[in-house]
């Protein structure tokens, strides 16, 4: 139990990776993981796309697009996996999803690899280029590859201003939540196209051992 505590609380968003392919091996890995996830019904509405082409990752890349901010270690990430959705099997299609994601994200981190989950995209583009077929959407994106950095830890809201035992305690959400709004939204989004800017050019990592 303690190992899977730290596992989750030691997670990471990492968006630099180094040059190196991840062995199909290893991407097969993460996939056993996403399909173990639960489903209502057991309907397991999911696909995945791996996208390990270097041509079809930029094209892929150029869709992920969101409030006018491109985000750029998508197309340069070693591996994309594109997740999925079958709309028609069932009205927890995208929770369901959701799940299988977060499982892919957890094997990462467990594999030493790192992962993003990238929601801000265009995606019909993405769709399209991915020959998905219609009738299936992609829910999200997420990219794999040796990370080439060591975020820090972001900072978490205390335990006790989210559980309410019993019933909610309070007419209103509490302090510690942090306000939502396209501003926000835009300032992360930037904050992130600057650290990745600053990674020096030409300067190789070296390899993973």
């Amino acid at each position: 139990m303690n190992s899977f505590l730290e596992l989750a609380k030691g997670r990471r968003s990492v968006r630099l990776y180094r040059p190196e392919p991840v062995p199909p091996l290893v991407i097969r890995r993460l996939l056993e993981a996403a399909r173990s996830a639960p489903s209502g019904l057991n309907v397991q509405p999911w696909e995945f796309v791996v996208v390990t082409d270097e041509t079809l990752r930029a094209q892929v890349g150029r869709n992920a697009f969101y409030y006018g901010i491109y985000s750029p270690h998508v197309g340069r990430a070693p591996v994309i996996i594109a997740v999925c959705m079958n709309r028609r099997r069932g009205p927890f299609a995208r929770d369901d999803c959701c799940i299988a994601a977060t499982h892919l994200l957890l094997a990462a981190a467990d594999l030493g690899l790192g992962a993003c989950w990238v929601g801000g995209l265009r995606r019909e583009a993405v769709r399209r280029s991915l020959g998905v077929p219609e009738g299936m959407q992609v829910l999200c994106l997420v990219t794999v590859g040796y990370p080439a950095e060591k975020p820090r830890p972001t900072p978490r809201r205390d335990l006790a201003s989210m559980v309410h035992w019993n019933g909610w305690q309070s007419r209103r959400p509490r302090s510690g939540a942090r306000s939502w709004g396209p501003l926000s939204v835009l300032g992360h989004f930037l904050r992130v196209q600057m650290l990745a800017l600053r990674r020096p050019k030409g300067k190789e990592t070296p390899p993973h051992k």
